[in-house]
């Protein structure tokens, strides 16, 4: 039935049969149609195994196949592929963050980290755990793909800077090392040179 999905001349068909064929690959085992997909071309076989692949990667029975569909599909050219796949963003809130710290790493290394930037700050700073590494990297990020425009108000760039910093000043109260708090200044030192919109004000109040 899957094999047909992906056959099909219908665009939705084949995106359902792109999540079968990743369910069927994370929680029996069954990797030989999700092979298929991820060596195709077809962006909607994609889209479907992408989306499965957020909202599974936390539950799945092989993590290992879960973990190599997850890896490909975050560097996916197609644009839709890398909004699917950015839902783990979403997927984890609420949870502990640290057992899943690498998968988040690679998300933030990825070209779907702009697709997830919204969702991915509004997750760590809701984590219920120690997030101070991740927003490290979260933070380092952000200035390397948006410093630019982090101060021009019109940009969706200077709305996410506040809550980068925010999530700085959060590190910096967890982190367990003089280096690690370090890092957390320099990369606020950057945010206000660069004229991040509200960093300013967030430092002068935490400072008080």
């Amino acid at each position: 039935m899957i094999e047909r999905m992906l056959q099909s001349d219908s665009y939705e068909a084949r995106q359902c049969g792109g999540q079968l064929a990743a369910l069927a690959a994370m929680q029996w085992g069954s990797t030989e149609l999700l092979d298929s997909v991820l060596s195709g071309v077809d962006a909607a076989s994609r889209i479907g195994t992408a989306g499965a692949c957020a909202h599974e990667l936390p539950s799945a029975t092989d993590t290992v196949v879960a973990r190599r569909a997850f890896e490909q599909l975050i560097d996916d050219p197609e644009e839709k592929v890398r909004k699917a796949i950015a839902e783990f963003a979403s997927v984890v809130r609420g949870r502990r963050l640290r057992p899943l710290r690498d998968p988040l790493k690679r998300l933030m290394e990825s070209a779907s980290f702009e697709e997830a930037l919204p969702q991915l700050l509004i997750t760590l700073e809701h984590a219920p755990d120690r997030v101070d590494d991740l927003a490290l990297e979260c933070a380092r990020r952000f200035v390397e793909i948006h410093g630019g425009d982090s101060g021009d108000i019109r940009t969706r760039a200077a709305a996410d800077a506040r809550h980068v910093g925010e999530l700085l000043v959060r590190a910096y109260a967890q982190a367990t090392s003089s280096t690690s708090r370090g890092q957390v200044l320099d990369l606020l030192d950057q945010l206000l040179l660069i004229g991040a919109f509200g960093v300013a004000d967030l430092v002068e109040k935490s400072e008080r």
